[in-house]
């Protein structure tokens, strides 16, 4: 009967941890629809993801699902933290810069961590020589953009890939100003 009892027990942690590696890729497939940040390389993310959240879950007394809700808790703050810190850091003249960097709905994961170089390239800058480039109106543009820190150019990268979801209405350039989330000085 002590045998039994040891079985069942048995059984019973392996279907809980099978459970939580189907919570675990249930998770980094909706991740992958629903959250721009992670588009890239997708095999080395779920790996990543799966990685991180199985040795915080082996670490401690907790389970996958548990480890995974606070990690987006903790990004969307972080994100919301440095869409703060952001507020007035770019001109309304430097606006629509902004939003030709990458007009779509999801960046990828080079375009939200290198937003300086979109620009270079869009601008064709990345064809003149390096003291044209200097000279160049959006060189205090670029130098602007790669000052940003991680988080900051997660944060703009959100905030353009929302206004870009929620799309030009009638009111036009004014009103998609008016939908960026992070305010702009004058």
């Amino acid at each position: 009967m002590h045998t039994n009892g040891n079985h069942d027990a048995g059984e019973n942690r392996e279907s809980a941890a099978a459970s939580e590696v189907e919570l675990v890729d249930r998770l980094t497939g909706l991740l992958f629809e629903d959250c721009p940040w992670l588009c890239g390389d997708e095999e080395f993310m779920a790996e990543t993801l799966k990685h991180e959240i199985s040795r915080r879950e082996r670490e401690g007394d907790i389970s996958a699902g548990v480890v995974a809700a606070d990690a987006l808790s903790r990004y969307f703050q972080a994100i919301q933290a440095a869409k703060e810190s952001l507020s007035g850091y770019f001109t309304k003249d430097e606006f629509l810069p902004l939003l030709n960097i990458v007009p779509a709905t999801r960046w990828d994961r080079v375009e939200a961590q290198c937003p300086a170089t979109a620009v270079y390239l869009d601008a064709g800058l990345d064809e003149l020589e390096p003291e044209d480039v200097a000279d160049s109106p959006q060189f205090a543009f670029l130098n602007k953009l790669a000052a940003l820190s991680t988080i900051q150019r997660f944060a703009l990268a959100d905030s353009l890939e929302l206004m870009w979801r929620r799309g030009p209405r009638s009111g036009g350039l004014e009103e998609m100003m008016a939908t960026f989330e992070i305010r702009l000085s004058n």
